[in-house]
């Protein structure tokens, strides 16, 4: 009799902690794949570069722009730079817009990468955007305009 009790309560003790498992298991499968979750989302948000707002514009001076490539040079040493929301290279007026974060760069050292791209450079004018857009009659969001040579090794402007 003490051997069938026995053998009845192990039964019933197996199939409780087995009936008890399955959700413990389910569990432990679902806050990992939160924890997952959060972890490539956390991955995601450092990962994605916050774009700086521009509260000021320096029109700096280029020399020794001859071509598009010059431009595309000057814009790269420019974007890598913290603080610089938009570069606008005019190779034909030898002129570059930059919209910057004042809080993160100065003009200063924006004329000193472009220098250190192997142009030089000096600053013309300091505006806010708005007074920019009211000189100029475009905003920084506007699209490059003027860029290219102008002619020679990238063909004549349209």
């Amino acid at each position: 009799m003490i051997g069938t009790e026995l053998d009845n309560y192990t039964h019933e003790f197996a199939v409780h902690n087995k009936e008890n498992a399955m959700p413990k298991k389910r569990n432990v499968i679902n806050t990992l794949l939160i924890l997952t979750a959060i972890v490539v989302v956390g991955v995601f948000a450092f990962s994605v570069r916050l774009e700086a707002s521009a509260n000021s514009v320096a029109i700096l001076r280029a020399h020794g722009m001859t071509c598009g490539s010059c431009a595309a040079k000057i814009e790269q040493s420019l974007k890598g730079t913290k603080g610089v929301a938009s570069v606008q290279v005019n190779v034909s007026g030898g002129e570059v817009v930059v919209g910057y974060d004042s809080n993160l760069v100065q003009p200063e050292a924006i004329a000193e990468r472009i220098t250190g791209s192997g142009y030089g450079s000096s600053i013309t004018q300091v505006l806010t955007p708005d007074q920019y857009a009211t000189m100029t009659g475009k905003s920084l969001a506007a699209a490059r305009q003027g860029g290219g040579c102008g002619g020679g090794c990238c063909g004549p402007r349209q």
